[in-house]
């Protein structure tokens, strides 16, 4: 993947060239700086990005005249023909040969809500090898002024600038589909008509009222909440009723069951009891022997 921009910063003066790529980045160049590294080592994957970059900006200072990084990258740099070289001073250190000579913008001062004279010269440096222009009149532009945006928009319709809005405008047209006239003047319609003649105060209280025009509402009656009340108090005695009446009917049929148990079961035998004996009085048969036909009633023979 190739960069617009390849940034070199010794690993101490981290704050302030992440602050260089994230400004950078918010004017669309594509800018590769490893705000994670940890070493002082050029190794062979940077430099492969080093030779597919299309420019190299190289910030100076007392920490970067001491870093191999920063040498080995610089140097790389600056031997190569096809690629623009923009040197930058954040202090007075003067760098060694061959980069003594060179021209450097100083960028002292910069932060994130100041922005030095030497940015804009950076910018112009880095956007004229890409074939960008008018960058310091869109820089000057605030964020609130929309039609000065549109106009800058309109001059420059193939910088990258305009590209990524176009492309954040259409994900935005494709995510919400608009309204259609008839839809759009009918909600405007209903709008107006209920700012105009706002709903009375008891059919606002209804939910229903919420969601429909003050006429259609007033065919809903207004929610009482003293009924709702009423209501619930008498559902939870309905339910508290039907749960005493099955908790009786269930001890009855436990009652029931307990009686058939002890009607099955035979009745224990009684102490010192003797069988009854039916008797009638001397000389006499019982009746119980005469029917059906026994025996015969007649004298007691009695053998001697």
């Amino acid at each position: 993947m190739s960069h617009d921009v390849f940034l070199v910063a010794a690993l101490e003066d981290g704050e302030i060239a992440k602050l260089v790529a994230r400004k950078l980045r918010a004017l669309k160049f594509k800018v590769r700086y490893d705000a994670k590294q940890t070493d002082d080592v050029f190794d062979d994957k940077e430099a492969r990005d080093v030779s597919r970059a299309k420019t190299m900006l190289v910030l100076w200072s007392e920490n970067a005249v001491q870093s191999n990084f920063v040498r080995a990258a610089a140097s790389m740099g600056y031997s190569m023909e096809n690629q623009s070289l923009v040197q930058v001073g954040l202090d007075k250190t003067v760098p060694y040969e061959p980069f003594k000579k060179d021209k450097r913008i100083a960028l002292a001062g910069l932060t994130s809500r100041k922005t030095v004279d030497g940015w804009y010269q950076v910018v112009e440096a880095l956007s004229r090898p890409l074939g960008r222009s008018g960058l310091k009149a869109w820089m000057s532009l605030s964020a609130k002024d929309e039609e000065g945006r549109a106009a800058w928009m309109r001059e420059h319709p193939r910088d990258a600038l305009t590209l990524a809005e176009r492309r954040k405008q259409d994900q935005k047209a494709a995510a919400k589909p608009r309204p259609a006239p008839e839809a759009k003047d009918a909600a405007v319609l209903a709008a107006a008509a209920i700012k105009a003649k706002p709903a009375p105060a008891a059919v606002q209280s209804s939910p229903v009222a919420s969601i429909l025009s003050p006429e259609a509402a007033s065919a809903f009656p207004a929610r009482d909440e003293g009924l709702e009340d009423r209501v619930g108090l008498a559902m939870l005695a309905g339910v508290g009723a039907a749960i005493a009446l099955l908790l009786l009917l269930a001890r009855l049929m436990q009652s029931e069951q307990a009686a058939d148990v002890r009607a099955a079961q035979p009745l224990p035998p009684i102490a010192n009891a003797a069988p009854v004996v039916a008797t009638c009085p001397a000389g006499q048969i019982p009746a119980s022997l005469l029917a059906p036909r026994v025996l015969e009633p007649g004298p007691i023979i009695v053998d001697e």
